[in-house]
């Protein structure tokens, strides 16, 4: 590409003495995208904003156990934390900016929940050395992701591979500590019948500028990909728990008269568990987009979360649910200038959340409210 850059003098009235043209300056740079000539299924292929994370990208970026930091560097994208644990967060674009206003998928499994509130996002697990590619599209301009897309789309894939083991940590200051391992190798895969595992485990801790601000995760991320007909299946199988304080909201008045200290918490009882399991199978064609394309997955997940808002006692909201589905699509390509995408949706929630009254997390007082509902939806 070239890119001209071309001066002259302007002045009102009297030319000033000694004035005079810019040279003309010649800069050579060159846009590295994929030819937009070419049909691709892809997201550069859509008539949107695209951005684009690499595993490289990401490899620069620093990480402090918070997914959010892979997502701040990307313009336009609107993210308001919730300082409680991974009840999940607020992450808007295109002047949404609200949890059911952007679709969110890891491997094709999408991460948007039922769950109160609707549209929270599950995916505080998710850490750099899983993720080999990061899809931000700005706008409702794909049809392959459905629901929760009015600002947008965010897509985690998550990596086949790595090139050797690794074993890595850090720590730092109010107790935080991170260890993480990888266990994969391309080259296992001639002894182990052309599987190539890809295994990331790790654990993370931290305590926090105030009193019962702790947080704890251990995770176990198990994915292996199989070659199968033209294609390559993964398979994906995760487990993470959490578990965490919360701090709580102190009034400024008692700060400000010396009956509280800035660093107290509302109540050492306030805290937050939570596990997901999920089981995801992905099949693609292993040279170009032509062919089928398979997305399978079953997820559980329960969380618990506590919180004390005086004059009110302590209250405790608690899901469990359930969800499965699928996306199925073929990519049919008679002429190289033609693309005739047929697919299906399928998705299944089963939920269930209830809120009480309770003493110390543990001790119900009394139920408030409790909520049972299934939700079947499908497209073509």
């Amino acid at each position: 590409m070239l890119l001209y850059l071309i001066g002259a003098g302007l002045s009102y009235g009297d030319e000033p003495p000694g004035a005079q043209a810019i040279d003309e300056i010649v800069v050579e740079s060159e846009r590295q995208v994929e030819r937009q000539s070419q049909i691709t299924i892809k997201p550069e292929g859509l008539p949107a904003k695209v951005n684009i994370v690499t595993r490289d990208d990401l490899q620069m970026m620093p990480y402090t156990g918070d997914y959010l930091d892979m997502l701040r560097p990307i313009p336009g994208v609107q993210i308001n934390k919730v300082a409680r644990g991974d009840i999940g967060h607020f992450i808007g674009m295109r002047g949404f900016n609200t949890q059911q206003s952007t679709a969110i998928f890891v491997d094709g499994m999408p991460v948007n929940t039922l769950y109160w509130p609707q549209g929270q996002t599950q995916i505080g697990w998710l850490v750099p050395e899983m993720i080999e590619r990061l899809e931000v599209i700005k706008g409702p301009f794909s049809a392959l992701y459905g629901n929760f897309a009015l600002g947008g789309v965010i897509n985690f894939i998550t990596k086949k591979s790595d090139p050797s083991p690794s074993l890595g940590g850090y720590g730092g200051t109010y107790d935080t500590w991170r260890g993480v391992g990888v266990i994969s190798d391309p080259s296992w895969s001639k002894s182990l019948a052309d599987i190539t595992p890809f295994l990331v485990w790790e654990g993370y801790s931290r305590g926090g500028y105030r009193h019962n601000y702790d947080y704890q995760r251990g995770q176990l991320f198990n994915k292996f990909t199989i070659p199968l007909g033209e294609g390559d299946l993964s398979v994906r199988a995760h487990y993470v728990a959490r578990t965490w304080g919360f701090p709580g909201v102190l009034r400024i008045d008692q700060m400000k008269a010396g009956l509280v200290n800035r660093k107290d918490a509302a109540s050492l009882y306030d805290r937050g568990d939570g596990e997901l399991a999920d089981v995801v199978l992905n099949y693609s064609p292993r040279d170009g987009e032509e062919g089928f394309h398979a997305s399978l997955y079953y997820a559980y997940m329960w969380q618990a979360q506590a919180g004390t808002f005086l004059p009110n006692p302590q209250t405790r909201y608690e899901s469990r649910f359930n969800y499965c589905g699928w996306r199925l699509l073929y990519d049919y390509r008679p002429f190289e200038q033609m693309s005739l995408v047929i697919g299906n949706e399928l998705r299944r929630d089963d939920v269930r959340t209830n809120i009480c009254r309770v003493i110390q997390y543990y001790n119900i007082l009394r139920p408030m409210n409790s909520y049972d509902f299934r939700q079947f939806s499908t497209g073509f």
